[in-house]
């Protein structure tokens, strides 16, 4: 699906920018640690390292392997044998969970504001992502970090975004759950906020400006 048009009736209206997990979506790692552990019968504190530790998750999110690796990957550190792909991603995506609301919240903005996704993530967790909560999709643009080749809170990260959309970066606003990646936002000049509690909520948006009534 075609993203909308931006919104044209404001053209001082502020680029918002979001991150996804902690802010659009939910994430709890833990959920993945147990349901890799059911399946393969192995302890949850080495599935954790399998999934999590070693640069393994770290170059999927950075895009230097492939998702096809990635699986590989974990499932050889834990002396597995093959898993299809379709269940290795279900449990993979075990740890992202809806936000109640969300949909309603990301539609009304996207119907006022430029709204773009700016993630560290992975080609199995983003379009779980979409599933999710399905605007996503609809937002005018994406800066993945496994499309970019770069991670938060890399200065980087942000200015290739703001040049690959064409924003000046005091005319954003960027929401994050990250305390470092909103430091690093707000040093490449864009002003930015921390969500607290999981999820984007409109107090917070209102308090950096951005209406949502």
């Amino acid at each position: 699906m075609s993203p909308p048009d931006p919104p044209a009736e404001d053209a001082a209206a502020p680029a918002l920018l979001l991150d996804l997990g902690e802010v659009l979506v939910r994430v709890r790692p833990k959920l993945a640690v147990n349901a890799f552990a059911a399946r393969l019968g192995a302890p949850g504190s080495r599935v954790e390292q399998a999934l999590f530790g070693g640069g393994l998750k770290t170059d999927h999110d950075l895009g230097r392997i492939s998702a096809g690796e990635f699986r590989r990957g974990v499932l050889q550190r834990l002396g597995a044998g093959d898993l299809p792909d379709a269940e290795f991603d279900r449990l993979w995506s075990s740890l992202l969970l809806p936000n109640p609301g969300m949909d309603d919240l990301l539609e009304r903005l996207l119907s006022r504001y430029r709204v773009f996704l700016l993630s560290n993530t992975d080609p199995i967790h983003y379009p779980a992502g979409v599933r999710l909560c399905p605007p996503i999709a609809r937002m005018h643009g994406r800066h993945l970090s496994y499309e970019s080749g770069l991670l938060k809170p890399d200065i980087r990260y942000f200015e290739t975004a703001l040049e690959r959309f064409g924003l000046a970066p005091g005319a954003c606003r960027f929401f994050d759950d990250r305390a470092e990646n909103v430091q690093a936002a707000r040093a490449a000049g864009i002003p930015s906020w921390q969500v607290d509690g999981g999820a984007l909520t409109p107090g917070l948006l209102a308090r950096a400006g951005v209406d949502v009534k």
